[in-house]
């Protein structure tokens, strides 16, 4: 079977507290539903998401939903990587 990683990908400009009124800080945030080929939702899959400009990566696990959230990411482009005992390992490259 095949492990299918759906990304959504919000790109947020934030600005918080009177100390940030004067700069803006630019953060994104990836997110997706892992879900198998039959369209079944797939939890406790582990989901790397590695900035490839910096190397710099962040590993989450979805949850019962298939469900993952990246907050706080530089801008840059990213691969999304999902693995699970059982499954394909696949990976999504050049994410902005």
């Amino acid at each position: 079977m095949t492990v299918r990683v759906w990304t959504t990908v919000a790109l947020l400009t934030t600005l918080a507290g009177a100390d940030r009124l004067l700069a803006q800080t630019a953060t994104g945030t990836i997110s997706g539903i892992v879900k198998e080929e039959s369209g079944a939702v797939l939890p406790g899959v582990t989901v790397t998401i590695t900035n490839t400009d910096t190397s710099q990566g962040r590993t989450l696990v979805s949850d019962v939903s298939g469900r993952y959230v990246a907050p706080d990411l530089p801008p840059g482009p990213y691969d999304v990587k999902g693995l699970l005992q059982g499954f394909s390992t696949v990976v999504r490259s050049g994410i902005a």
